[in-house]
């Protein structure tokens, strides 16, 4: 256990096999491991049957998470159900082909910043 009482990680999305061959990866944990803890406190499910529980038995497996109201990801039905409708539209093919190039541009900026921050000045011996 970690000092936040968090399991050990169990899972690493990231790790370079599961990059190469991730249906590999999910099967083997599906196999040997169908829950699993990765340490960014993320919980991973592997099998069907235990993804349709959790998104169903909102008494055990509440999205109400946070002081913070996040509408509608962090409600539970009924509440949630009222508010969908609402943001749908926002998600369609067209909205999202509209706002794809500026989403793309927001990240190549956020990249290139981070870039420039980790790349060392010019003129220095690093």
């Amino acid at each position: 256990m970690t000092s936040s009482n968090a399991p050990d990680p169990e899972w690493n999305p990231h790790a370079q096999s599961v990059r190469e061959d991730l249906l590999a990866a999910c099967d083997h944990m599906r196999k040997h491991r169908p829950v699993a803890y990765q340490d960014e406190q993320q919980w991973y499910l592997f099998r069907h049957g235990d993804v349709l529980r959790v998104i169903q038995d909102h008494d055990c497996f509440s999205n109400e998470v946070s002081a913070h109201l996040s509408v509608p990801n962090g409600m539970d039905p009924p509440e949630h159900s009222l508010y969908r409708p609402l943001i749908e539209a926002c998600f369609g093919p067209a909205e999202m082909a509209d706002f794809e190039p500026r989403c793309r541009a927001l990240v190549r900026r956020q990249l290139q910043a981070l870039a420039a921050r980790r790349s060392p000045p010019i003129g220095s011996h690093e």
